[in-house]
């Protein structure tokens, strides 16, 4: 977050999409092969990440099995082509043999989806939440979440509908 709040002060990296993806079925993974192998997959689509962004792309693991990836100066289009390739890296790894695992893949775009850290860190886990509950492996974006449910952020606290932040 103390990246993301560095990010969002200067203007020159705007538009900023923050992409935040966690691994599909990597608890049942870890539980069936071990932790030395969720381990190793966790590395292993760490290096898959690296490899699929641009440079001056950041990368980070969020906690457990999930990552989070701040595209600076990148728009929508352009950050969903960038979340798909890591999507498609991510269930490429194999490591040691063992077949690996899927991504689904949220992603928010800062001004349009959100005007603060705290909003575009809920409007990003909102699509990552959707791409989870249709299934997994796939990229959702905000936007797209939003124009079918007719919503949009939350103009007085700047966050998503329904993420309760923000409220007294």
């Amino acid at each position: 977050d103390d990246r993301l709040a560095v990010l969002l002060a200067d203007p020159g990296v705007q538009p900023l999409v923050l992409v935040m993806l966690d691994l599909d079925g990597f608890k049942q993974y870890n539980d069936v092969h071990g932790h030395p192998a969720g381990d190793a997959l966790l590395q292993a689509a760490g290096r898959a990440i690296s490899a699929s962004v641009r440079e001056g792309d950041l990368c980070f693991r969020y906690g457990g099995d999930e990552f989070a990836l701040l595209l600076p100066g990148a728009d929508e289009e352009i950050a969903a082509q960038i979340a798909e390739r890591v999507r498609q890296a991510i269930a490429a790894v194999d490591p040691s043999g063992v077949p690996g695992v899927t991504a689904s893949v949220g992603l928010g775009t800062l001004p349009r989806d959100a005007q603060t850290a705290a909003a575009l860190v809920a409007a990003t886990d909102s699509a990552l939440y959707r791409a989870k509950g249709s299934g997994g492996d796939r990229v959702e974006t905000w936007s797209r979440i939003s124009a079918v449910s007719g919503g949009g952020s939350d103009r007085a606290s700047g966050l998503p509908p329904g993420s309760g932040e923000g409220l007294a």
